[in-house]
């Protein structure tokens, strides 16, 4: 076995296994930190067993996920990004070596993913791919891993089309859903309501229990979601825990649904029919029953329709896209004046906007 040797500063030591595999270590590190540092790399190749640089993509994907999960919780992003795997990434190049991971190889991945029916998913789904190939390589770099860096970023298709969940509810949507409907016409009115009013996620919606709400002070606190299978998540990443004040339109929303929930032994503000955890499948299939456009999550985008006028800060800070105020404990009861003044912009906004849009609602909120 030859020696390590330095040339230019620099530490190499070329390693022959007995199965004829063979590898150059190096190391920056000055004087015997140097040395040991590729000494130890070359008997770690030797003495192994499998030779680390012949692992394929499947071999490394189950840490990678367990790496994420221990730094990010089992949040909505973790699902997202294990379900690409398994659907897109994992069936392409899941016997890949990791040494031979090439920019053109995951560009190929989001290229060629295709649905069970052989269509092409929408813009947020290979959105969704591209992050998750990003993580995965950024992953291996920190095991010490060698492949191709992304040096240029991985391309979404130009054609690729944006999923229904970008559409928004259209005036005549919104004079039926203020107007038109009430409790009495679907379990979860008033939640599509409220969707429009605060723009939460369809999981935040869902996970709302009666006591985040303090009716002295106007505040909500958005601390769980639901997700597709029915678990309890603290959300979709680390800034959707967070609070701030409900708009006179919104609160009178909740009124009308706690009324409508009495008879009820519920801690959920929308709950099932029986007062139960509620479900996104039933959220889901009402909506459409309904006949809105899109999805659910069309009241999210729907209400930053309705507030163009509205600062990106202070619609950040609502829909949870930006990290929560420093040195302000979240489960503090007082409410603070700059919390005050992002409800007011956002109520003047929507109520402006909203009312423009339909006529006659039945509220006793006056537009501010």
């Amino acid at each position: 076995m030859n020696e390590p040797f330095i040339s230019k500063g620099k530490w190499f030591y070329r390693v022959v296994r007995d199965d004829g595999a063979h590898k150059t270590f190096t190391s920056v590190k000055p004087g015997l930190a140097g040395k040991k540092a590729v000494l130890k790399k070359g008997r770690d190749f030797i003495e192994g067993g499998l030779n680390r640089s012949n692992k394929t993509v499947k071999d490394f994907w189950p840490a990678f996920l367990a790496y994420y999960k221990n730094i990010h919780g089992n949040t909505e992003g973790y699902i997202a990004l294990k379900q690409a795997g398994e659907s897109y990434i994992l069936p392409q190049i899941a016997r890949k070596p990791v040494t031979e991971i090439k920019y053109k190889m995951l560009q190929n991945v989001i290229m060629d993913a295709k649905l069970h029916d052989g269509s092409r998913p929408s813009r947020k789904t290979l959105e969704k791919i591209r992050s998750c190939l990003n993580q995965f390589t950024r992953y291996l770099a920190m095991v010490e891993e060698v492949c191709e860096p992304i040096l240029i970023p991985l391309q979404i298709p130009h054609d690729a089309v944006r999923s229904q969940e970008r559409e928004i509810l259209q005036p005549d949507d919104l004079k039926r859903l203020f107007n038109e409907l009430n409790g009495t016409d679907g379990n979860f009115i008033y939640a599509y309501q409220f969707g429009v009013c605060t723009g939460l996620r369809t999981g935040e919606l869902l996970g709302i229990k009666k006591s985040d709400i303090d009716f002295q002070t106007g505040e909500i606190n958005i601390v769980r979601s639901i997700d597709k299978r029915g678990r309890i998540t603290p959300g979709k990443n680390k800034n959707a825990v967070r609070r701030f004040i409900l708009t006179p339109r919104s609160l009178d929303i909740v009124e009308k649904q706690l009324k409508k929930i009495e008879h009820l032994e519920t801690e959920w503000l929308f709950p099932n029919i029986l007062g139960g955890q509620p479900w996104q499948s039933e959220f889901y299939r009402e909506y459409k029953k309904l006949g809105f456009p899109g999805s659910p999550y069309s009241l999210r985008h729907t209400h930053v329709s309705l507030l163009k006028n509205v600062p990106d800060y202070v619609l950040k800070q609502e829909l949870g896209h930006s990290p929560s105020m420093p040195t302000r404990d979240i489960y503090s009861h007082s409410v603070n004046t700059e919390a005050k003044r992002f409800s007011e912009i956002i109520n003047n906004e929507l109520e402006g906007t909203l009312s423009s849009l339909i006529t006659d609602i039945n509220s006793e909120v006056t537009p501010q």
